[in-house]
């Protein structure tokens, strides 16, 4: 949520590999190396090597999800992973 690359990779990691315990997401993968390419090149190649992997319907939700993220957003799409994960 603060802009630190290093943590919003870190986030994307969790979401990619399914770390942690949360689900495997590619989409909040995407958004979450999205909020940090602008800053670190790792987070670019990322998210270069991401749009092979996602439909055009997938890279549409993960725009969607940039297009309305906010400060606090992180906080939010962890609680929601966990409480979809207790479902």
């Amino acid at each position: 949520d603060l802009g630190h690359a290093g943590a919003q990779i870190y986030v994307g990691d969790a979401y990619y590999f399914g770390s942690f315990g949360l689900e495997k997401d590619r989409i909040q993968a995407y958004v979450w190396y999205s909020l940090a390419a602008n800053d670190n090149a790792r987070a670019a190649r990322l998210l270069n090597h991401m749009l092979t992997e996602l439909s055009p319907q997938q890279l549409l939700e993960a725009k969607r999800r940039l297009d309305i993220w906010g400060p606090g957003q992180c906080a939010r799409d962890l609680e929601e992973a966990v409480s979809n994960k207790d479902k």
